[in-house]
């Protein structure tokens, strides 16, 4: 595992294609936001086993909201999400 540190602005490039950066912190929770093609999946990691499962991930209580930003370079953000839960493969 690959364990980085970041603080809000910077930002982690993962293959050609995702782009990770870091929006903000506030105490123990960090909000993202995600470049990456809409083929790929974006799920909390408690919620990933689960995947197989259900139908959609739609279906999964507590899944993850992504909105569309209207800043250019965010395709996603992710609000909310809890340091604890954050893994960069």
């Amino acid at each position: 595992m690959l364990v980085l540190s970041r603080k809000a602005s910077q930002i982690i490039h993962i293959g050609a294609d995702v782009t990770v950066k870091v929006l903000g912190v506030s105490g123990n929770t960090v909000r993202l936001g995600i470049e990456a093609p809409t083929e790929v999946s974006i799920l909390r990691g408690e919620l990933r086993d689960d995947v197989g499962q259900q139908d959609s991930d739609e279906s999964l209580p507590g899944s993850i909201q992504v909105h569309p930003t209207p800043k250019p370079g965010l395709q996603f953000a992710l609000e909310n999400v809890p340091a604890s839960v954050i893994q960069v493969p």
